[in-house]
């Protein structure tokens, strides 16, 4: 039974280091801000969300006053 516990908490400590986005960290794992990856992955987060403002910005530019959107 005890190897069993050790088994099932090493996988629990695995996932929870390198598969899980913690939100109080930005949506990194932890595994990310441990090894020094996280930087690239806030720099790509940002520059994605810029790049949506702007084409959401562009596209209602171009939408005629008293249009909606239907979907």
């Amino acid at each position: 039974m005890a190897r069993w516990l050790e088994t099932e908490i090493t996988r629990f400590d695995e996932w929870y280091n390198t598969c899980l986005y913690h939100e109080t960290m930005v949506n990194v794992t932890i595994d990310d801000v441990y090894y020094g990856g996280h930087e690239k992955i806030l720099a790509k987060q940002a520059e994605s969300k810029l790049r949506t403002i702007l084409e959401n910005k562009e596209c209602n530019s171009k939408m005629t006053p008293g249009t909606e959107i239907v979907s």
